[in-house]
């Protein structure tokens, strides 16, 4: 029952919403469409946003070159760790 008359104050909100968006813009076929032959525009002009398309390959890249050589130290490290200790072991 509860719910039932939460979701009827939302539905009434919402509609009360979606009238003042109508007044205010006209109507909503107007607000949503556009002249035909009309496209979306990108952020940035395609053969600007090349660079920086290639300068974020080149961040991520290097970002994972500095994680694969800090694995790889700490690798050697534990390595030398349990030489060491199996040498001292077997003695």
């Amino acid at each position: 029952m509860e719910h039932a008359r939460r979701q009827r104050t939302i539905d009434i909100r919402l509609r009360e919403y979606r009238e003042e968006v109508f007044r205010r813009t006209g109507s909503a076929r107007e607000h949503r469409t556009r002249p035909t032959g009309q496209r979306l525009m990108p952020a940035l002009p395609l053969h600007e946003a090349g660079k920086y398309v290639a300068a974020a390959y080149l961040v991520v890249f290097a970002i994972v070159l500095i994680y694969v050589a800090i694995m790889a130290a700490k690798l050697s490290r534990i390595a030398s760790f349990e030489n060491g200790w199996l040498d001292s072991l077997c003695g």
